[in-house]
């Protein structure tokens, strides 16, 4: 259920992320390879400023409308409940992508191969160890970590390739009050559609 229903549905979005990510690749090695590291950097940012806010937004849509998402596609409530629980970890995902992305341009796919190894090896020893006493709830739990730990590495690694700052409010704050304010409005519309008022 989680891996042939829940992730289709959270990965599907980030299609568009991934045309985005394929298309930095040369972007990033055209400016590596010329020295270019105010043009690296701001690629970066922009990327940065455009995973986190289109994934914010993302999530948003996927909590209000997992149930919906759910009955649609499987016919089934528990598929929206699960999808409801993952989507917070969309944003992770998604910028997850987008780096590794990065990082190939930059020449830094080694240390890409090592953080999802790592990673790989983690997600199999949990879920070896806690899946037979706790379940489909543990393994929710090793995919947030998972994708919190491999996410951390790549992030920390292009952060520090590209000596690129941290804009917490341009990167965070605002995609996440933007994403609170569409949460809102679409449970409203939602209950507009549903009940009349």
């Amino acid at each position: 259920m989680m891996q042939g229903m829940v992730m289709p549905i959270l990965y599907f979005p980030s299609a568009f992320l991934s045309a985005l990510s394929m298309l930095l690749i040369p972007e990033m090695a055209e400016a590596n390879a010329r020295g270019e590291r105010a043009a690296i950097q701001k690629a970066a940012e922009r990327a940065f400023r455009f995973t986190l806010f289109f994934s914010f937004l993302v999530t948003s849509v996927l909590i209000v409308f997992a149930g919906d998402f759910g009955m649609l596609f499987y016919g089934s409530s528990e598929v929206g409940n699960i999808l409801r629980v993952m989507a917070p970890i969309v944003p992770l995902m998604y910028l997850d992508s987008v780096v590794d992305g990065m990082l190939k341009g930059l020449d830094q796919q080694l240390y890409s191969l090592k953080y999802n190894f790592s990673d790989s090896v983690m997600r199999v020893i949990l879920i070896a160890v806690f899946i037979p006493f706790f379940g489909i709830r543990a393994y929710m739990v090793i995919l947030f970590m998972s994708e919190i730990y491999n996410a951390a590495l790549s992030i920390n690694r292009l952060l520090k390739v590209t000596a690129v700052e941290v804009d917490v409010v341009g990167w965070i704050i605002t995609p996440a009050v933007c994403a609170a304010l569409l949460y809102y409005v679409l449970l409203l519309i939602k209950k507009i559609i549903l009940f009349g008022i």
